[in-house]
């Protein structure tokens, strides 16, 4: 899971605690950053749901960045070991199955949270997609580009319309078997990572696909 990060005004006071700083105050650091793995000197580590929803967007990260992280620190807490505005930040994610949402939600007010969740993901993924798209275009040769194009048919569209990603999220063949060439789908010989591409800034073209695959499954790379 990716780490939230606030940086520490004067060494000691996160920015997540105060409303306005300077550029004074951050002395060339962004207020919110978030990696992989360790921080950078000089920031403490939010590692909360509320974190997450007041700041990671502050951060950079996209809604379905934000929901992922959310979900998998519910997951390890345990859903009876939330507090109740915790669990109520999990049931407007929809990160948790709808039991949990019934003990705060209506289904007529799930319903109405649903609308919110659909449009923000789908905001999200066609960001996701079009990051790629750019990719592709500036990075590859004319006639690899038209043969993705040609191969690729509505998959995207079923991606960021339905969330439609692929066997490994337990759907029908999608968008990610296609860039991956999955074993054991219609895109094992036929896939972009089936074929041979000279990908302009990339070792070769396993690491573009690499690439692709992380924006598609956690949003635009962070700095």
């Amino acid at each position: 899971m990716k780490i939230l990060g606030s940086y520490l005004i004067g060494g000691s006071t996160p920015t997540s605690t105060v409303g306005s700083w300077t550029d004074a105050d951050l002395s060339g650091n962004v207020p919110f950053i978030i990696k992989d793995a360790t921080l950078p000197a000089g920031y403490q580590e939010l590692p909360d749901i509320e974190d997450w929803h007041k700041c990671g967007e502050n951060a950079g990260a996209d809604y379905k960045c934000i929901r992922k992280c959310i979900a998998t620190i519910a997951a390890i807490t345990g859903w009876g070991n939330l507090s109740t505005t915790e669990q109520q930040l999990v049931a407007q994610y929809f990160a948790t199955v709808k039991s949990n949402r019934d003990e705060h939600y209506t289904t007529e007010q799930q319903i109405e949270l649903g609308k919110a969740f659909h449009a923000y993901s789908v905001e999200a993924r066609a960001h996701r997609v079009n990051q790629v798209r750019l990719e592709l275009y500036n990075r590859l040769l004319p006639a690899e580009i038209a043969t993705i194009m040609v191969n690729i048919g509505n998959l995207d569209n079923y991606y960021v319309f339905n969330g439609h990603e692929g066997t490994e999220s337990g759907d029908p063949e999608g968008l990610y078997d296609f860039l991956d060439a999955t074993v054991g789908t219609s895109y094992e010989l036929t896939g972009v990572r089936a074929m041979t591409l000279t990908p302009e800034g990339y070792t070769d073209g396993d690491d573009f696909v690499d690439s692709m695959l992380v924006i598609l499954r956690d949003g635009i790379p962070f700095p």
